[in-house]
């Protein structure tokens, strides 16, 4: 087995082109109580017009790896695989 970098293996945190995306566009929206402890579990049924969420909250696509940042949720295991439509 060949060991690389995680770079060479991942995009870490990949650019979104925002422009794209009109501000009354429906968009997922998970806030951490929808991301299961340690089961991989995401809720991903809650939309929210884009203009409310496009600053303040980290953008994600479908299939992208999700994982807490904040030490209480990366405690607890909260981490999952955003769901495809």
């Amino acid at each position: 087995m060949r060991v690389v970098p995680l770079s060479e293996a991942v995009v870490v945190n990949p650019k979104v082109d925002r422009t794209l995306l009109a501000d009354d566009t429906l968009v997922s929206f998970v806030p951490m109580a929808a991301v299961g402890a340690a089961d991989g579990s995401i809720d991903a049924s809650t939309v929210r017009p884009y203009a409310e969420v496009k600053k303040g909250y980290t953008h994600f696509r479908d299939n992208d790896v999700l994982f807490a940042k904040v030490t209480p949720c990366m405690e607890n295991g909260k981490m999952g695989v955003s769901p495809t439509p």
